[in-house]
């Protein structure tokens, strides 16, 4: 089979595989999403693929991090003694 036919299957198969429709549907998604997407897609188009795929996650690690910090907040407690000698939390006053 020649070279240049084997070329043509290539390309008719990564044409279908790039799912295209993704980028028509990215104003739908957050920012952080759409970031890490077309981030990865660029990388990869002008680097090698495990250099994209490298790239990529540091960004989705950073956002899902800071996704994760947003949702548990911190309060202080006060241990107070109670009449059985054990404590009891409670908001500082």
């Amino acid at each position: 089979m020649p070279l240049a036919a084997l070329a043509g299957i290539l390309l008719f198969v990564a044409w279908n595989r790039g799912e295209w429709r993704e980028f028509a549907r990215l104003k739908n998604f957050s920012l952080p999403y759409r970031t890490v997407l077309v981030g990865t897609f660029l990388a990869t188009v002008i680097f090698d693929l495990t250099v994209a795929v490298e790239g990529g996650l540091v960004p989705a690690c950073v956002f899902f991090i800071h996704s994760m910090s947003t949702l548990f907040r911190i309060e202080r407690l006060e241990l107070v003694p109670t009449l059985d000698a054990t404590f009891e939390d409670r908001p500082p006053a």
